[in-house]
């Protein structure tokens, strides 16, 4: 009988401490998972169409091909940033939101910025 009792405490108590723990899964946004796909899939282009211009091969985006691609990659996520309905959002996705809107757009103008010079 006491053992019963007390795997009802531990069950009780175990039930409390996921319940205080829920704030902890505050911190993401609504934005988080698009991010994080972002940058898989931009990692995903830089390695395949590296130039051996070092380790992450960021600096000048280089070959036409990449630039072309991360040029189709940004203009797919920024369509799908848009369906997102920002007014909805809590404040951590409507941060994460425009900055990483922000960061799209600045990447996008570089790539374009670079195509040009390079034409």
């Amino acid at each position: 009988m006491i053992r019963i009792l007390i795997i009802c405490l531990l069950l009780v108590y175990q039930a409390a401490l996921s319940q205080n723990a829920s704030p902890l899964y505050l911190q993401t946004s609504e934005v988080h998972d698009i991010m994080t796909r972002f940058n898989a899939d931009k990692g995903s282009i830089m390695r395949f169409y590296g130039s051996g211009d070092g380790w992450r091969g960021e600096a000048g985006f280089n070959t036409p091909e990449r630039r072309e691609r991360l040029l189709k990659l940004i203009g797919s996520y920024m369509l799908e940033l848009k369906q997102m309905h920002f007014e909805t959002m809590n404040i951590n996705g409507k941060v994460d939101y425009i900055l990483f809107k922000n960061q799209l757009e600045d990447q996008q103008y570089q790539l374009k910025k670079r195509r040009t010079d390079l034409q």
